[in-house]
């Protein structure tokens, strides 16, 4: 939804001067599966126009990236630069045990999803990668938001 996505967490962290802790949690994933809030809503009005009852559908872009990634794009998209990416972050708590299992595992579990099956059936995205979604969001394209 609106205010969600890596260009307003990038601007968050610039003027609070750190992360939010959810936001060093997301951080520490390696890859992360996105999608334009337009091609959700383009994907639910066509499943709802030829419904296919028990199907399953990852409504995802085509590029699953790091995170890393992500932000530094979204930061030169901004035309902004950090001295360093770890210069805003904060270590996660140490109570957060690494090992199988454990509450830090459980936040850092990641999935590379694929969204062949969804193209099959609906077509193309709007925005197939992240850089297309956060050159949209920079424009200030708010659809669905606000239709023109």
């Amino acid at each position: 939804g609106p205010a969600r996505s890596v260009v307003d967490s990038v601007k968050r962290k610039l003027a609070a001067g750190r992360e939010a802790p959810n936001e060093r949690r997301r951080g520490a994933q390696k890859h992360t599966n996105r999608i334009h809030v337009q091609d959700v809503c383009v994907t639910l009005l066509k499943s709802m126009a030829a419904p296919t009852p028990g199907q399953v559908y990852n409504v995802v872009d085509d590029d699953p990236a790091p995170r890393s990634e992500v932000t530094a794009f979204a930061l030169a998209e901004l035309g902004l630069k950090l001295d360093s990416e770890e210069t805003l972050r904060e270590p996660l708590p140490s109570t957060e045990d690494p090992r199988p299992g454990t509450l830090k595992s459980r936040f850092l579990e990641e999935k590379r999803v694929s969204n062949k099956k969804l193209l099959q059936t609906f077509g193309g995205l709007q925005h197939p990668t992240y850089k297309s979604g956060i050159q949209a969001i920079i424009r200030g394209d708010e659809t669905p938001f606000r239709l023109r």
